[in-house]
């Protein structure tokens, strides 16, 4: 789904260097000095920051406010909208389910989902997961199909993705789409006969107690919630637009997290808690095209694949509401 920019954010080390990269004496400092200039310079009202080193956190600590309504200083409990950083924990749940030989990455979709179009056919859960299936995304430039007030079932929303023919032939290109990772939360339900976010709940979140991360609701009273807000075009911010509770669940990107959550997260990534570290870097891996060449988009299962000075760097980003 399309994204909109808040001026809430969350900030944590969820890329990670694969190589440890020279030390600082401070490492808050630094990135303190950063954070406040940006606030001032960007209007934003607050802030999470999280520093990790090996998988844990050195540097933890809030800045502004979590609402502007009633100001509550923001802190390392804050629950902020993540967006698609949510991709690489339904990415996760998909791995789980292969690990336990209830799917295979390489079934296509329609075992699971037999009402998509017949020209999805080579469609594979592999190919939705590194963004190489060529379903198109429903919100984009020129074709802006998704009603975002609608509260859809699962049903309507899939009739609405199969009104559209793919974008390319499953694995000859790449390109983004936040509708291969809602049909994929809908493959998750199907296989484990429960709401994805059941499933990451009680796999994920549970185990590696990630208590404050959940699925998102504006209709649930969530402590420690912080208020999204978008800016208008004379520069004064507004509160978040509507989105209905459906579009709120998917699996492309719909949960609540705190910056301490996510380094419980980040720490269970070096570890093999969650998955063997052998199938995690499968995952910080950028599959190769059907002709052999390297995608321009350098994304695993749920993680951009970059690298800076020298280091590989495994990371993602994600805005929704704020």
């Amino acid at each position: 789904m399309g994204l909109v920019r808040s001026a809430a954010v969350a900030c944590a080390l969820l890329g990670f260097a694969l190589h440890a990269p020279a030390r600082q004496a401070n490492p808050g400092a630094a990135a303190e000095s950063y954070v406040r200039a940006e606030m001032r310079v960007q209007g934003i009202p607050g802030v999470a920051l999280g520093v990790l080193r090996g998988g844990r956190p050195i540097y933890v600590r809030g800045f502004g406010v979590a609402t502007l309504e009633q100001p509550v200083a923001v802190g390392p409990d804050t629950r902020f909208q993540i967006g698609s950083i949510g991709k690489q924990f339904t990415a996760v749940a998909v791995m789980m389910l292969a690990r336990e030989g209830r799917l295979s990455l390489d079934d296509p979709l329609a075992k699971y989902l037999p009402e998509i179009p017949a020209s999805w056919g080579a469609v594979t859960l592999r190919l939705m997961l590194n963004h190489q299936s060529g379903i198109p995304q429903l919100t984009a430039p020129g074709r802006d199909l998704l009603d975002l007030h609608h509260d859809y079932s699962d049903e309507e929303y899939l009739r609405l993705a199969s009104t559209l023919p793919l974008d390319f032939e499953p694995g000859t290109d790449a390109s983004y789409s936040d509708t291969a990772y809602v049909l994929l939360g809908f493959v998750i339900g199907r296989v484990a006969g429960k709401f994805y976010g059941d499933l990451l709940a009680a796999r994920v979140f549970a185990p590696l107690h990630m208590l404050r991360t959940r699925i998102v609701s504006d209709a649930d009273i969530i402590p420690g919630r912080a208020s999204g807000y978008q800016r208008t075009a004379s520069g004064a911010l507004r509160n978040q637009d509507y989105v209905s509770p459906a579009l709120n669940r998917t699996a492309d990107g719909s949960l609540y997290s705190t910056v301490l959550d996510l380094a419980r997260w980040d720490a269970a990534l070096y570890g093999n808690d969650i998955l063997p570290q052998r199938e995690l870097r499968r995952m910080w891996n950028v599959d190769a095209l059907r002709d052999g060449r390297q995608p321009l988009l350098h994304y695993g299962y749920g993680w951009e694949i970059n690298s800076l000075r020298g280091h590989e760097v495994v990371e993602y980003d994600g805005n929704w509401q704020g």
